[in-house]
């Protein structure tokens, strides 16, 4: 849809998306609402994973954009250490509902600002706005962009089917995305496993299970940073000699 609509109203679109449903999260009552406001909300928040090697490829050369994608990279990584540090604390101290609070409050400033400065990067969508402009000034039909010059017009039906099959071909045919998606997955159910170990399944109820995590693990909800710093220190350390 970026290639149709541009960066800046997909990624806006999609962030308040992510902002809304921490509302519904918050005030959830049940597990199975909890499940479905945080599907609808990772949804939302996929947008920046999505979008940001495309943002980074509008604006840096590429011998800059190793550079630029690993500092990117360090907001998906960092934010899974992060992130179950201060929730735990959070929902030891004072309620886990107030993960969601957070959440709504830092995302809803943040998207904020970003609604101010953000601007426009994908280039065949600025050029097409100003051929647009250009032809309505003018009172010209004949004008035609260079992104269209030899080229026959795709409709928008044809952009998003060849946007969707794009990544399937890269998941195929490319060993380095199979590795990362793979890895990608086995992260987020390994985060999934930890998570259920706080939830009451013969209640089920929200009540944290923090008896499991201390007697058996030896964890604490509000100090499990033994748990994830691995993550990024490994990935700090890759970076010089993948940037080489």
């Amino acid at each position: 849809m970026s290639e149709i609509y541009g960066r800046k109203i997909v990624l806006s679109c999609a962030n308040w998306f992510f902002v809304v449903w921490q509302i519904g999260c918050a005030l959830s009552h049940n597990i199975q609402t909890l499940i479905v406001c945080r599907l609808f909300a990772g949804i939302g928040g996929a947008a920046c994973i999505t979008l940001g090697a495309g943002v980074i490829a509008d604006l840096f050369p590429i011998e800059m954009r190793g550079r630029a994608s690993s500092i990117w990279s360090m907001g998906p990584l960092i934010g899974p250490v992060v992130g179950p540090i201060a929730g735990g604390f959070l929902g030891e101290e004072v309620s886990w509902r107030w993960v969601f609070w957070v959440l709504l409050i830092a995302g809803g400033s943040l998207q904020l600002g970003i609604e101010i400065l953000n601007r426009e990067t994908y280039a065949p969508v600025l050029i097409r706005w100003k051929k647009e402009k250009l032809a309505k000034e003018l009172g010209r039909t004949d004008l035609v962009s260079v992104y269209d010059v030899g080229r026959e017009p795709l409709s928008n039906t044809q952009i998003l089917k060849r946007s969707l099959v794009r990544p399937a071909l890269l998941f195929c045919k490319s060993p380095i995305v199979l590795l990362l998606s793979t890895y990608m997955v086995r992260l987020l159910t390994s985060w999934l496993d930890i998570c259920l170990l706080f939830i009451d399944h013969h209640q089920h109820s929200l009540t944290p299970k923090i008896s499991l995590l201390s007697t058996a693990y030896y964890i604490s909800s509000s100090r499990p940073s033994p748990v994830f710093s691995p993550v990024p220190i490994t990935s700090q350390l890759a970076y010089p000699a993948l940037r080489t």
